[in-house]
């Protein structure tokens, strides 16, 4: 049995690796040599031998790599010739096939080829980050078991991106520009991409706090030293331990204004970022390498004597959320963080994230439309989250998502401390045997 590459073009560019000849990709070109002396009809036919997949009718009308072309035909033999047959056969791996030849009452049988795809990827990490081994995932997507069979080929490794600790995952250009700069598989198109290997995937945002008139004394947004005039406001998570340049210049503050209320007169006090001497991070980190939610003030010489109470309103970067994975699939490359929440990711949960992002690079979960396979029945797109996913074993209602995810393309890592499941369901297993990867992405 021959392994054939059915995504993939009839072309010598692919030969390498685990594809030994265009002879085993793309178009099944098959040679035969017939004999015979008066008037004959030569008959060929695909024959399924194992391990077949149904394509329904909807699909097979959409795309037509999903039925094959040319899987049966026949040919008048006058005398002895050669007859070459081109067939395509259908997109979906782990299929096996044969095709059978009949001349008058003699048939003969090919060898048998089983239906594989495959995938090329580039490595690239961000500066400090080191690759992790993802055999795991490679294993899981080849998945013989399942009758997957897409092989992701690791090519063009040891690219370093200069962008570094962490990548807004709302604003993407100029790490894409990075990335494209990096790419060297453009000869592997439209199947291969990149796998960025970065710090942090979060962004920050503007926020603030705000307390209008009261006496001295704590409450949950603030406290107050009377002997040292320090004034402590407490807040949401700090942009701080992310990035280092911004934490030597304080980019976590923004401004801040304290009206102070004392016995000698009232004093109001404005600072900005343009000189946060006298701002700092207010506590202790709650994570290995940052978590702060509190910023001290040093109101030392505020004129205001002794102060009975006072206002204030602090406007600061906050972080506004963490995404363990992304992907852009037009772009043709998917980053997975390596940390979240100022700590090391562990292999386990890299390796969940890279096996969903991989699912959305080669098309889960398919919508239903144009080239893609029928919508798995738990199909969902929107609902708190981005681009298509699955919701095995969900619901969702007015309180959001509820139940334990049941498919690794659930759109979230967990739901109420319940943890995603570290495998496709059996609809998307089935979609994703089904996909056509001539191309990679979702059909929009």
């Amino acid at each position: 049995m021959s392994a054939f590459w059915v995504n993939l073009s009839h072309d010598d560019k692919w030969v390498g690796g685990p594809v030994t000849s265009k002879a085993y990709a793309g178009k099944l070109r098959l040679k035969w040599t017939l004999k015979n002396d008066g008037l004959g009809i030569f008959r060929f036919r695909v024959v399924t031998v194992s391990d077949g997949v149904d394509y329904s009718n909807g699909e097979k009308g959409r795309n037509p790599r999903f039925k094959g072309n040319n899987l049966s035909s026949w040919y008048s033999v006058y005398k002895d010739r050669e007859v070459i047959t081109e067939i395509d056969l259908p997109a979906a791996g782990g299929v096996t096939y044969r095709v059978d030849g009949t001349l008058g009452e003699t048939t003969v049988s090919s060898e048998t080829f089983e239906t594989r795809r495959i995938l090329y990827y580039q490595p690239m990490t961000m500066v400090g980050v080191d690759e992790p081994d993802i055999q795991e995932v490679e294993d899981h997507f080849w998945g013989a078991g399942d009758g997957f069979y897409v092989k992701l080929q690791r090519e063009k490794a040891g690219q370093t991106l200069t962008r570094k600790n962490y990548l807004d995952n709302w604003f993407l250009d100029d790490f894409a520009k990075n990335v494209k700069e990096k790419y060297q598989l453009a000869e592997r198109s439209p199947v291969g991409f990149a796998i960025a290997w970065v710090t942090y995937l979060t962004y920050k945002e503007d926020r603030d706090v705000e307390m209008s008139k009261r006496k001295v004394g704590g409450s949950k947004l603030h406290s107050w030293d009377q002997a040292n005039s320090r004034l402590t406001i407490t807040t949401t998570y700090l942009w701080h331990g992310i990035e280092p340049d911004d934490d030597a210049k304080k980019d976590w503050f923004t401004n801040l204004t304290v009206t102070l209320y004392g016995d000698a007169g009232t004093k109001t006090i404005a600072m900005s970022s343009n000189d946060p001497s006298r701002v700092d991070l207010g506590d202790e980190a709650e994570f290995d390498d940052g978590g702060h939610r509190k910023v001290v003030v040093d109101l030392r010489d505020h004129g205001a004597g002794e102060v009975a109470s006072f206002a204030f309103k602090l406007d600061y970067k906050g972080v506004a959320g963490w995404t363990a994975g992304s992907t852009k699939e037009k772009q043709r490359y998917l980053a997975v963080a390596t940390r979240s929440r100022w700590q090391a990711r562990s292999a386990a949960a890299m390796k969940k994230t890279l096996l969903h992002e991989l699912g959305h690079m080669v098309g889960m979960v398919p919508n239903g439309a144009g080239r893609m396979p029928d919508k798995p029945p738990n199909y969902y797109s929107g609902q708190g989250h981005l681009g298509p996913h699955c919701a095995k074993d969900m619901t969702y209602g007015s309180d959001g998502w509820a139940g334990t995810p049941g498919c690794i393309m659930f759109g979230a890592d967990e739901v109420g401390g319940n943890a995603r499941a570290g495998t496709f369901c059996a609809d998307c297993k089935l979609a994703l045997r089904k996909l056509d990867l001539s191309t990679l992405g979702v059909e929009e």
